[in-house]
């Protein structure tokens, strides 16, 4: 898969908490067109689960192999919990 990119000024990348995987991730990260672009990565449904763990969150995504500004924002689509706080973040990152 071939990706192009112009004048991207952040990345904002969703997952289900039930179905999280690095690569995708990992690849756009890699990218030169994106080193300068801050990524938010919401991490949604955390209505589903009983308890989200952040650290586990951490290694499965591998952040630490992120170069860029980064933040994990735990959200919920369906209540809007933490959507708001994420974009906020990125609107004071960019």
């Amino acid at each position: 898969m071939q990706y192009f990119f112009t004048n991207i000024k952040a990345v904002i990348i969703v997952f289900d908490v039930q179905n999280l995987s690095s690569d995708l991730l990992l690849k756009l990260s890699n990218y030169e067109e994106l080193q300068n672009a801050p990524f938010l990565i919401l991490i949604n449904k955390i209505d589903q689960i009983v308890e989200p763990v952040l650290n586990e969150i951490f290694q499965m995504l591998e952040t630490d192999k992120i170069k860029q500004k980064w933040r994990i924002q735990m959200c919920s689509a369906k209540t809007g919990l933490g959507v708001w706080e994420g974009l906020d973040w990125l609107d004071k990152n960019l």
